[in-house]
C-alpha cells in the first residue's frame, strides 16, 4: 500500500490531538477534561518548522495556571517513517 501524504495542517491536527491527551493524563487528576480544560489551560499554541530536506517539525505548546503556578509545556513531533508523527522529547513543564 503506498505511503499517504499528510498535510500540514493533518500534521498539526495529529499533534495537537497527541499533545492534549498526553497534558491531560499528566495533569487531569480525578476531574473531567472539560473541567480540567475550562480552569486550567490559558492557552495552545502549535508552531511548524520547515527543516532541511523538506522535513516538517510540529512544537505544540499548552499553558496552564495550576493554583499560583504557571506552566508552560512543549511538545515536540518530528515525522517517523510511515508512523506518522511521533513526539521526539518528554516536555519537562516550566514554572
Amino acid at each position: 500500500m503506498p505511503e499517504q501524504r499528510r498535510t500540514i495542517g493533518q500534521a498539526v491536527d495529529e499533534a495537537i490531538k497527541e499533545t492534549t491527551e498526553a497534558w491531560f493524563s499528566e495533569h487531569c487528576g480525578l476531574r473531567s477534561r472539560e473541567e480540567t480544560a475550562a480552569t486550567d489551560m490559558t492557552g495552545l499554541c502549535a508552531t511548524v518548522e520547515l527543516q532541511k530536506g523538506g522535513r516538517l517539525q510540529v512544537f505544540v505548546g499548552v499553558s496552564a495556571r495550576k493554583y499560583t503556578d504557571h506552566l508552560h509545556d512543549w511538545y515536540r513531533y518530528q515525522r517517523s517513517g510511515r508512523g506518522g508523527y511521533v513526539r521526539q522529547e518528554k516536555s519537562n513543564p516550566k514554572v
